[in-house]
């Protein structure tokens, strides 16, 4: 049995933030290298979880700022460790049909949430996202990354606020495992490290046991990807790769194929991403 796991590196227990101090949008995390150890500990104790439950291949995305995050020699031996990096690999993200369950560890909340750190994929060049109306954040594609390939999510950790936007996209019950209350964008009440990684490897396994529980998340097509950034030259530059500009700050992308949506979102023109990874495309079980 093969399970993917996203990593993000807001949501582990112990992380510290702050806004920019440079003038700039945005924020930083300031403990970088606390926040990686952290984040590795929590991807162990699901892999221990998952290795009792009879899972015999995982691999992690370290899916924060194109890696890095990681303390390589520290991860569980079943672990294979993957980054993302350049403008060309698939927008995918690593998901593929060949994986038989999904999870996301350290997952932050959306932009407008109360949860630690919220953004949508940036702090310091997008607003909001709209998927068929639907406002979306980074956990929300990615469970839809999963189920575009017949892959369920079956468990999130993150925040409080993380996990409950898990909750409400997906419309129905899976295991999360909360790290953290927020109080406030930077300040946490952090829950003891030995309770997180206790619940992340009884819940991993307990959630391999019921895969057949868990169904896969569906929405239909054509899809609509809608995107206010930050920038009025962003926006530009989406109009100029065949964006619909509705205004000033604000394009929509379409397609039927879910996947090339998000590639377009991406920097991909229409149906690029298509010709080039037409086998991802193919092996998407709904369009």
């Amino acid at each position: 049995m093969k399970v993917f796991i996203m990593t993000d590196l807001e949501g582990p227990g112990g992380v510290v933030g702050k806004p920019r101090g440079d003038g700039a949008l945005g924020h930083q995390i300031v403990n970088y290298d606390v926040a990686g150890a952290m984040l590795t500990g929590e991807v162990n104790a699901c892999a221990e979880g998952l290795s009792a439950a009879g899972v015999t291949e995982i691999v992690a995305i370290d899916g924060h700022g194109g890696g890095n995050a990681f303390k390589l020699e520290q991860l569980h031996p079943l672990v294979s460790a993957g980054s993302l990096g350049g403008v060309m690999y698939p927008r995918s993200f690593g998901m593929n049909p060949e994986f038989d369950a999904a999870m996301q560890i350290g997952a932050h909340a959306m932009t407008g949430q109360r949860g630690f750190l919220n953004h949508t994929f940036s702090s310091g060049l997008l607003n909001d996202m709209y998927l068929n109306g639907q406002k979306i954040g980074e956990i929300g594609i990615e469970i839809l990354l999963a189920a575009y390939f017949g892959v369920p999510t079956i468990l999130v950790s993150g925040d409080a606020v993380a996990c409950q936007e898990a909750l409400d996209f997906l419309g129905f019950e899976i295991p999360v495992v909360v790290t953290k209350n927020t109080p406030y964008r930077y300040t946490v009440i952090n829950r003891p490290v030995a309770a997180i990684r206790t619940e992340l490897r009884e819940k991993s396994a307990e959630a391999i046991r019921n895969l057949d529980k868990f169904p896969v998340k569906k929405i239909s097509g054509p899809f609509e990807l809608t995107v206010r950034w930050m920038s009025v030259n962003t926006a530009d530059d989406c109009e100029r790769r065949g964006a619909e500009r509705l205004d000033d700050q604000t394009v929509r992308f379409v397609s039927k194929d879910f996947l090339d949506v998000w590639a377009q979102q991406q920097g991909w023109g229409a149906g690029a991403h298509i010709r080039k990874f037409p086998e991802l495309h193919n092996a998407g079980v709904w369009k």
